[in-house]
């Protein structure tokens, strides 16, 4: 049962403060795919959620999303039409999904999996760089909402077009916490956006953030134009991060300097701006 919140900002790693102070902010999607594995005795069945998560306006929230979900997976029938997936996609988010309140926990950052894990490498990471992501990054998550790197989840599966009952589409549902959350939090802060488009349509800027981009990679398509990659843009993420971490990037002007292991370079002649949120490519 998740129990009420508390006020302040709970800090994740069990009892460390996590203090988000710097001027630049990532949001990145949490891995639809999560890494198994967790602290050993430690589940949402046995732990206080304000002892896990950060963010307490957002826990309200979250418990009503947490409790639809529980409803749709009590039955395979439910669970098929809430999910909205394939065969054996759901056959085996159901089995993951039924164990969700006895799954041991880990962090968001230790369940990213994948391609995106494979690319950050977050164990090799120096402590500086370390604290950067824990300081930085901002995990989205259709489920959960917003979570910060070392904010406990168990595993599960959840598509992004989830329809629970009682509760209906979990976009619509998040949408205005995540809203209101995003714009006090990012309030003067230069902010890089991984998110693809439908999970990064979560958040509508207000205009208070120093700067807002969006960032997308591609290939060059047509007459040079972008072709967005799919497959390989979460590897793609990972590696940006890790740049921005590793070269402590405060601005998009710094971050213009990433260049991929694929070959993917900044193109500012496609760049485009729209009610103050920028979408910067990078193509190969």
């Amino acid at each position: 049962m998740i129990g009420p919140a508390v006020s302040g900002t709970i800090p994740p790693r069990f009892g460390a403060r996590t203090q988000l102070a710097t001027s630049l902010r990532i949001l990145v999607p949490l891995s639809d795919r999560k890494k198994p594995g967790g602290r050993e005795g430690v589940s949402l069945a046995s732990a206080r959620p304000t002892s896990l998560w950060s963010f307490r306006t957002l826990i309200a929230a979250r418990r009503k999303a947490l409790a639809a979900f529980r409803l749709a997976m009590a039955q395979q029938a439910t669970a098929m039409k809430a999910l909205c997936l394939g065969e054996d996609a759901f056959r085996e988010a159901y089995v993951i999904n039924r164990a969700f309140d006895r799954s041991r926990l880990a962090s968001a950052l230790d369940r990213c999996n994948g391609t995106f894990a494979e690319a950050l490498r977050h164990q090799e990471l120096a402590a500086a760089e370390r604290r950067r992501i824990d300081a930085r990054v901002l995990f989205v998550c259709p489920l959960f909402g917003v979570l910060a790197p070392e904010d406990r989840l168990p595993d599960f599966r959840c598509p992004e077009g989830a329809k629970l009952p009682q509760l209906g589409s979990l976009h619509r549902h998040w949408k205005p916490d995540v809203t209101k959350f995003l714009n006090r939090v990012l309030k003067g802060k230069h902010v890089l956006s991984f998110l693809p488009t439908r999970l990064g349509a979560l958040w509508e800027p207000d205009g208070t953030a120093a700067s807002v981009t969006t960032v997308r990679f591609g290939r060059k398509g047509p007459g040079g134009r972008p072709r967005g990659e799919t497959a390989a843009a979460p590897g793609l993420c990972g590696e940006a991060v890790r740049f921005v971490v590793e070269e402590d990037v405060q601005t998009l002007a710094e971050f213009s300097r990433f260049a991929s292991s694929l070959g993917h370079v900044n193109a500012p002649a496609w760049a485009t701006e729209e009610d103050g949120v920028r979408e910067q490519w990078f193509l190969r």
